[in-house]
Order: structure tokens, then sequence, then C-alpha cells
């Protein structure tokens, strides 16, 4: 083109014209031949100046700035010196040196929301167990400052890379997180922290609590919340006559009638957390009938009945009752010398059968007194006739003397008690006084059939009911141990003696059910000379064939005057399965846990309540 163009703004003569790549081979235009025939070429450019001046107005004025790019809030004689000022001006480009044809150019500076720092709080069980749950657009007016225009959203970082998606059920714990308040139309937004925290969550661990008192006794309802209630520092028990949670309770911890108390425990944090649970309160009027005792039946449920706990103060009685029946459990009367018991308690050991000792039988019943401070008193013990009855039944079969029954009231004179200091009959180191019969006020009630036994004490310790045998001795401590163990395929047994007096020989007997025993042994006679021993005796016994499941083993010990006692059952399982058991159910003082495994391995134990909440965990135990 360049050969066949004149100058600028020329004629170019043209005899011929084809458009390019129209696929006809034939002019696209008619030649005015032979005369001249004239084309006129439009050209579209973009035309880029080296320099605009800017202007404020349409014509005329100043040129404030002439270098790109151009910059309103840093150029002088703009009339805008921030980004703050919202709202719409307009400036006029040019070419440089060219003071006509200025195009406009609107500068539209939108408003930015504002962000606050704010804080919310939430409440968890457990904190950082991401348990809380947030309902962060709760905070939407807090952190937009109630700007109504404009839009929020939440995010984990700073940078606002990972927004949170579900703003209204997060379960972040303690931590930062941050806001985007924007709006929508223009994109403009600001951003800043909200704080996260997480407080505990009180937790009575349980809704509904249940306790009783026997007239004119009271009880605190505190007394009544679990030891493994969750209470964080600080936290207020509060009591309340009302479901609403309105009135207060004038006396919970005192409380001398039946009744129900609403209880809430609150945080001091802000806000705070709660948690609430109703409890129960029965009180009764005392009873004739002794703890444990069946009502209808007048017999004895056997077990531990627990630690029951009343306070005496010097020349004072009273008698101690169950606080599950208001049934009685022990009489005391404190002797007037110038000391008080102070907390006593009794624990009352109900055997399922006859008890021995070193071959002399003793009542099923057997009680533990303990004071805080050890004084004279006057003691007062509770038995049933069938307990009596049940004694004779055993005694008969050994040749010692029988207690008083309803049927045979004569046969009071036949009753002792021995009181073992410093433990519980069987230990070493303890030591066992007679209290002769003519120190015993017995009575008896035949509505009830219940044998009250009173005596004066110089002090206390475990009691044993039994008939007085020769010289008025009390029982005597002997047999210290009995155990079996697993060994492979086989049983192994063995037991140990501090003391033996007139001990002829033992025998090793064997039941499937705990019931029905048979020997298992040959005789195996005293290791004592002549059958007497004052210091520590081991012996031991293997049962070469035990039967699959459970094996139940106790000792037959025979005197040399024919005399027989036996000892506590042990259980030794054989099978391929691990047995566990654990009772009582409910407790109250002491869990017993059972654990029978065909090899001996580590273990954990975790104990958990009905609601799956941890309560114990001992990481490794072992036998005993």
């Amino acid at each position: 083109m360049a050969t066949i163009f004149s100058n600028a703004g020329s004629v170019l003569n043209v005899g011929y014209w084809e458009t390019w790549n129209d696929f006809q081979n034939a002019s696209d235009i008619g030649a005015n031949f032979p005369g001249v025939t004239q084309i006129k070429l439009k050209v579209y450019y973009n035309y880029v100046p080296a320099t605009i001046d800017w202007y404020t107005v349409p014509t005329g004025g100043t040129s404030i700035y002439n270098t790109t790019p151009f910059n309103p809030l840093t150029t002088t004689g703009s009339g805008i010196t921030n980004s703050n000022t919202v709202g719409t001006t307009t400036f006029y480009a040019a070419c440089a040196g060219a003071t006509n044809c200025r195009v406009p150019v609107d500068l539209n500076i939108n408003p930015t929301p504002q962000a606050f720092q704010d804080t919310l709080t939430a409440c968890e069980f457990a904190p950082s167990s991401n348990g809380a749950i947030f309902d962060l657009t709760t905070m939407n007016g807090a952190v937009s400052g109630n700007n109504a225009a404009a839009s929020v959203d939440y995010y984990f970082d700073d940078a606002l890379v990972t927004q949170i998606l579900n703003p209204t059920n997060d379960t972040s714990s303690t931590n930062f997180i941050y806001s985007k308040v924007y709006y929508a139309a223009t994109g403009c937004y600001s951003s800043d922290s909200l704080y996260l925290v997480v407080n505990t969550l009180p937790d009575f661990t349980a809704g509904f609590l249940t306790g009783s008192a026997c007239a004119p006794n009271v009880l605190d309802v505190a007394s009544l919340i679990n030891p493994f209630s969750t209470v964080p520092p600080g936290s207020d028990t509060l009591y309340y006559e009302d479901p609403a949670y309105s009135i207060p309770h004038p006396n919970p911890h005192a409380i001398g009638q039946s009744d129900t108390v609403y209880m809430v425990i609150v945080t001091n944090s802000t806000p705070a957390c709660s948690d609430s649970a109703i409890a129960i309160v029965d009180v009764q009027g005392g009873t004739n009938h002794i703890v444990s005792q069946d009502v209808n039946l007048n017999f004895s449920y056997c077990g531990n009945v627990g630690n029951n706990i009343m306070a005496f103060t010097d020349g004072t009685g009273d008698t101690i009752r169950s606080s599950q029946d208001c049934k009685k459990v022990a009489a005391i009367f404190d002797a007037p010398d110038g000391t008080d018991l102070g907390s006593v308690s009794v624990l009352e050991d109900i055997a399922c059968q006859t008890p021995f000792h070193n071959g002399q039988p003793y009542v099923n019943r057997a009680y533990t007194i303990t004071p805080t401070n050890n004084d004279s008193a006057y003691v007062c013990l509770y038995y049933l006739d069938d307990d009596f009855a049940l004694y004779n039944s055993d005694a008969s079969l050994t040749g010692w003397p029988l207690l008083p029954t309803s049927t045979n009231m004569s046969l009071m004179s036949n009753m002792c008690i021995t009181k073992v200091d410093g433990g519980t009959v069987g230990q070493n180191g303890t030591t066992a006084i007679s209290i002769p019969n003519n120190q015993l006020n017995i009575s008896y009630d035949a509505t009830t059939t219940v044998w009250t036994v009173c005596f004066p004490v110089s002090g206390f310790s475990s009691f044993y009911c039994h008939t007085c045998n020769m010289m008025n001795a009390p029982l005597p401590v002997s047999l210290l141990s009995f155990k079996g163990q697993r060994r492979g395929q086989q049983s192994d047994l063995t037991w140990i003696t501090s003391q033996e007096i007139d001990n002829s020989h033992f025998f090793v007997e064997r039941s499937r059910d705990g019931k029905s025993f048979s020997a298992l042994s040959d005789k195996i006679s005293s290791k004592g000379l002549n059958g007497n021993s004052q210091s520590i005796l081991n012996y031991a016994y293997t049962d070469a064939y035990p039967i699959d499941g459970h094996n139940y083993y106790r000792l037959h010990q025979e005197d040399l005057d024919g005399k027989v006692s036996y000892s506590q059952v042990v259980d030794v399982y054989f099978g391929n399965e691990t047995q566990v058991s654990l009772y009582p159910n409910p407790v109250q003082n002491q869990l017993t846990l059972e654990v029978n495994t065909p090899k001996a391995t580590q273990a954990e134990l975790k104990i958990l309540d009905a609601t799956g909440r941890l309560v114990k965990s001992i990481p490794e135990f072992n036998e005993g």
C-alpha cells in the first residue's frame, strides 16, 4: 500500500479492486474506464495522547494535573483530600494542549461499613471439647455497629479465606474468629476479630435427687448433691420452693418434713452458666423394725448396711436409724462424764449364713461402732428372732449351746457378747474382750420379733453375739486368711492361722452352687504341737481337677473335742470368658468389683454412670 499512496489526504487512483478472499475472480467494482475511479478509505484507530490535562470544569479553568496516572486524593486543587468523603466528583480529561473536547470522568467514592471487635460467650460441660454451640449471627448487630444496610460473614482466619459456613451452629472452642462487614452492592468491607469464650457448664449428674430422714432428724439437701457433680469455682448453689425458681427456700439445710426443693448451680461468669435439679425429700417417723428386716416374713437380708451416723454430746442418747427407711440400727447413750462421743458411725455386716471363727459360731449380725472420741456409754444392739434361730440350727450341729428364741425364752442366760478392739474378728493384732451374760439387759418384742441386747462399754469397737463358752472366753482370733487362685487348670488354696487352740485338723470342701458343700481333701492335720500354736502357720492344698465354671471352696475346721467351724467361702472360676461383677448397685459407701479371668493380664478399670459419665478410672489394678 505504501507504494500506491500519495501524500496524506491525496487521491488514490484505482483501475481494478478485488476484496481479499471473497472467492470471486471478477472485480468487485466496475472501473470507470477510461475515466478516473475514486475510492475513499476510512481507517478506524485508537488515539492515545502522550499527556492528558485534567480539569475540574468542562470548559475553561486551569489544568490541575497533566501526568498519568491521575490521583485526585494527592492532587492539589482537586477538592478531595481523602477517600472518606462519600459521593461522586466529576473531572474532565483533555489532550495536552487542547482546550476543547474535554471528556467527563466520574470518581465514585462508596462508603465502607465499620467493623467492631467483640466477645461471644457460651457454656459447655468440658471446656475445649467443642461442645459449646455458638450462634454467631446473634453478634451481627454488635460487630457491624447495628448497621442494617451491611451484611456480615464470619471466617476462621484474619485473611478472610476460610469462611464459617454454619454461623448459627458453630462449635469452635475458645478462640478468635473474624467478622467481615460489607455492602453487597459495592463489595466494600471492613473486618475485626470476634473472641469466643467457653465457660464451664455446671452439672448435677442427675436431674432428680432423692433423700430421706427420720423424724425428728432433719436433712441438709446439699448433702444429696453427687460429689462427682461439676461445680465451677465461684459458683453459687441456690434453693427454691417453686418450679419457676422464683421463691427462695427458707431452710434448705435443715428440712424436717417431706418436701420438694428446686436447686440451681449458677456460675459467676457473664453470661452465667447454670444447671438445675429437683430434690425430693422424704421425712418419715421412726419404726420399731430393725435395719435389713423383712417386715412381713421377719428375716434378715444379708449384706453390708453401710455407715449410719449421728452426733452425741455428753449425757445424751438416741436411736440411730437407717436414712433409707428409718429402721433401727443401734441405740447409744453417752455417759455423763464430761466427754462427748461426737459423731458416731455404726456399720452393720449381716452374713448370709452363720459365721464361724476358730470353731465357734456367732450370730450373723455383727456391729462395728466408731465414735469421734472413745468414751464410756450404754449400747443396745438389735437382732431378729430368725437370726437366733439360724444360729441355733448351726450351733446344734457342732455341739455349742443355743440362744433364746420366741419359743424358748429360758435360754437368755446362754448369751454373751464379744468386743474386739482394734479391728474385726480374725484380724491380726486385735484384742478380744468378753462381756458376760450378767451385764446384758435382754428383751424381746413379739410384735416385731426383735431382740434388744443392751450393755455398758468403756470404749467402742466391733461386737459379736454368741453363746457363752467354757470359762466365758471371747471368740479367739485364729484364721488370718483363706485364699483361692487359678493356676493353669488347677486351683491353689492357701490359708494362714495366727493361733490354734486344740485344733485337730482341716478339710477343704467344694461346692458348685455355693450352698451344698462336700469334702474335697483328705484330713489335713494341724501343724501345731498337739493342735496348739501361738505363731503363724501356713497351709496349702491344690485342687487338681476343678469343675468348669464356679468352684466354691471353704475350710472345715474341727477341734480335738469334735467341735466344727467353717471359714468364709472363696470362688475360683474356670472358663474361657472373663466375668465381671459389680455390687451393690446402687452403692452408698463401698463398691465391690469381682473379675474372673482365665489368665492374668493388664486391665484398666472404668466405671460409668447411667448417663455415660466417667465416675472412676483406675489405669492398672491387681488382685485384691
